[in-house]
């Protein structure tokens, strides 16, 4: 991001304090706030420091889920993350900003299994980044298309609307579905995650 002179933005961080020494020269600069270390907010805090922000910016190589990517958009705001599973599975380039891996490394863990990391070159992250900020910039209409597109597609994995599908997959009995389908429609808002 320093070498694509970005005007005006500032990179929150909700992460490890490690990644503060990684980032010490966009701190010294006022580019980035080391907010809180990652862990230390309860749920809503950390919905509430998203809802805050334009943008989730999403550096994992490694996920089971990837939950804060479908909370984000849950909120309208655009991610910007790998595009690799489970990310894949669910998240979508018509409203998310993403960018391919380069390799995939498996990594023991403990001696009992091995975690798949898909390995990304952070240049093209921070191009990513800047294509956002400029979109946030430059080009309003379009980042607030991106915004409700993303809420849209979340509301489609609201767990009222997944849940009674997964008990007649399973053959659970009609009643515990037709109860989780009664909640889809007296739960208000289906956008929750």
């Amino acid at each position: 991001l320093k070498s694509a002179s970005i005007p005006d933005y500032v990179l929150i961080l909700h992460t490890d304090p490690a990644a503060q020494q990684q980032l010490k020269d966009a701190i010294d600069e006022g580019r980035a706030v080391m907010l809180t270390p990652f862990g230390s907010l309860t749920y809503e805090e950390a919905m509430r420091l998203m809802a805050a922000c334009d943008y989730l910016v999403f550096p994992s190589s490694a996920e089971g889920f990837g939950l804060p990517v479908l909370e984000a958009n849950a909120l309208g705001i655009p991610a910007i993350h790998v595009w690799a599973p489970p990310l894949s599975e669910f998240s979508s380039k018509e409203y998310n900003f993403v960018f391919d891996y380069v390799y995939t490394r498996l990594v023991p863990y403990k001696g009992a299994q091995e975690w798949l990391f898909y390995e990304y070159d952070e240049a093209d992250l921070a191009e990513m980044m800047a294509y956002a900020v400029d979109i946030w910039h430059n080009k309003r209409e379009e980042y607030e298309d991106y915004c409700a597109k993303a809420a849209e597609n979340a509301a489609n994995w609201d767990y009222r609307k997944i849940y009674p599908k997964l008990l007649k997959y399973l053959g659970i009995e009609a009643e515990a579905v037709a109860e989780a389908e009664a909640g889809v429609e007296a739960g208000g808002e289906a956008g929750s995650v």
